[in-house]
């Protein structure tokens, strides 16, 4: 368990949302219905399976990007800012480096990180907010009635 901060585009896209959800159901994991994978027995081999499908059947596959390249485009962003090492490896999850890292940077507080997290942009304007309204045909009606479109899902 680690702490770090969260990139503001994920906010604004509800992860927090997404949190108190699953709170509120009773899960200490934001997916819980995944299932670990046959061979790695891990999360993501299930999900990297999927994303390929959902990329090859929608011609946006690309031979040697997978999931893991956003992991190494972000830390490839990092890693062109030119900061602080030990922030890079706090952010990504690494292990320290030497002692000094692993004695002394218990007091590296989240405004450094958010900083350095801040430097990556990331374009989320093609990514639909899971949390708001689905677009309805009936929905610029309903509101000048006062009225509330329910969708199912």
């Amino acid at each position: 368990e680690r702490r770090v901060p969260l990139h503001p585009k994920l906010v604004d896209l509800g992860l927090m949302k997404l949190v108190d959800l699953r709170k509120k159901q009773g899960h200490s994991r934001l997916f819980p219905f995944l299932k670990r994978g046959k061979n790695k027995k891990t999360y993501a081999e299930n999900f990297t399976k999927r994303f390929n499908y959902f990329r090859r059947i929608n011609d946006v596959y690309w031979p040697g990007l997978d999931f893991h390249a956003l992991r190494t485009t972000f830390h490839n962003e990092i890693l062109s800012d030119d900061g602080s090492d030990a922030i890079r490896r706090r952010l990504m999850g690494h292990a320290p480096l030497d002692e000094g890292e692993k004695s002394y940077s218990q007091s590296l507080g989240m405004e450094p990180l958010l900083k350095r997290l801040k430097s990556v942009d990331l374009d989320i304007s093609q990514i639909r907010k899971p949390f708001d309204a689905l677009p309805h045909p009936a929905q610029d009606r309903a509101n000048e009635l006062g009225l509330k479109v329910v969708h199912g899902r």
